[in-house]
């Protein structure tokens, strides 16, 4: 199967957050099934993403982890809502300034899992599954 680079213009996963917070380049594929999408960015120290935690040794936060999988599926499969997650296995510290690639992959096309799979410089870092449901939040 074939894979078709997304021009930024038409697929954007990280507008959505403030500008000091997005990736300053990022480089996106997608299987021409629409099954499955790669990331290809960095997370500089000064994006915020990496204050406070921790102060002389910095990595990315978990959360933002499945932050930033959540916010690239729902761009490339959404609209998703995030009911929760499962498996999820931290395998390697994400510091400031990696090579990071996300790929996220889905049971199209009935969308309720969405595995994500993070590397660092090219080794595993973080793997799950985010559980969905298609469509947005319900109103509160």
């Amino acid at each position: 199967m074939g894979t078709l680079d997304e021009p930024l213009r038409r697929f954007a996963p990280f507008d959505a957050l403030p500008p000091a917070r997005r990736p300053r380049e990022y480089r996106l594929v997608r299987d021409a099934d629409g099954c499955r999408v790669r990331v290809w960015f960095t997370l500089g120290h000064d994006s915020g993403w990496f204050d406070g935690h921790f102060p002389h040794r910095p990595v990315l936060p978990g959360v933002t982890q499945l932050h930033l999988a959540a916010l690239v599926g729902n761009a490339a499969f959404g609209p998703l809502t995030v009911l929760g997650s499962r498996r999820v296995k931290f395998q390697r510290p994400v510091a400031p300034d990696a090579s990071l690639e996300l790929e996220l992959t889905t049971d199209a096309p009935a969308v309720t899992r969405v595995q994500f799979t993070w590397r660092t410089d090219g080794e595993p870092a973080a793997s799950g599954t985010l559980v969905v449901r298609t469509g947005p939040p319900a109103p509160a």
